[in-house]
């Protein structure tokens, strides 16, 4: 039961009973790095996350980039692929996927 004297704290779902005074003089971040080793996540900068919207088109992307390089072709043939590859990105960007309300 909630005691008379308690200011009422609407939204508010941790117990009164947690003192968070005893966290004073912690480390924050404390396994950051240790995290950030056991991941693969990287960063995408506004514009690339615009024309890759999610993480299936991230690796979609990076995995055609990783075959386009392990094979062997002519210079006609990157120029090929490359303005593919480009004409899809600005197919992408002129039609995003929906974007799911949270």
């Amino acid at each position: 039961m909630k005691k008379e004297d308690e200011p009422a704290r609407e939204g508010d779902d941790l117990r009164p009973e947690y003192d968070f005074a005893e966290l004073k003089g912690k480390v924050r971040g404390k396994y950051l790095e240790r995290y950030r080793r056991g991941t693969n996540l990287a960063l995408l900068a506004p514009d690339v996350r615009t024309a890759f919207p999610t993480d299936e088109s991230v690796n979609l992307a990076l995995r055609s980039l990783a075959e386009l390089a392990s094979r062997p072709r002519t210079d006609e043939e990157l120029g090929e692929q490359f303005r593919s590859l480009c004409d899809g990105i600005a197919w992408r960007k002129r039609n995003p996927p929906p974007t799911s309300a949270t």
